[in-house]
């Protein structure tokens, strides 16, 4: 998702999981650009068991995608970023 015009950037900073019927564990890998076709920039995996609350994934970028996988099965509730709009690096 986009996080603003011009140079602002997002710093997502946590991940709180929301997994129903959460059966093994939910690996989470965060990928982020700064353009659409710039150069990506991984963070993770991070596993997340059936105790986890949260996941610290300090991840900045104009465009962030989260993408998530299990080795049991799990139902994607409603998860939130912690995240906050800053201003490019220069």
């Amino acid at each position: 998702r986009h996080a603003g015009e011009g140079s602002a950037h997002v710093f997502a900073r946590k991940f709180l999981p929301d997994f129903k019927n959460q059966f093994g564990d939910v690996s989470l890998t965060v990928k982020t650009r700064d353009e659409p076709e710039g150069t990506e920039r991984t963070k993770g995996p991070y596993t997340i068991t059936t105790d986890t609350s949260e996941v610290s994934i300090r991840a900045r970028g104009r465009f962030v995608t989260f993408e998530m996988s299990g080795t049991g099965e799990f139902r994607q509730g409603a998860p939130r970023i912690l995240a906050t709009a800053k201003g490019s690096r220069v």
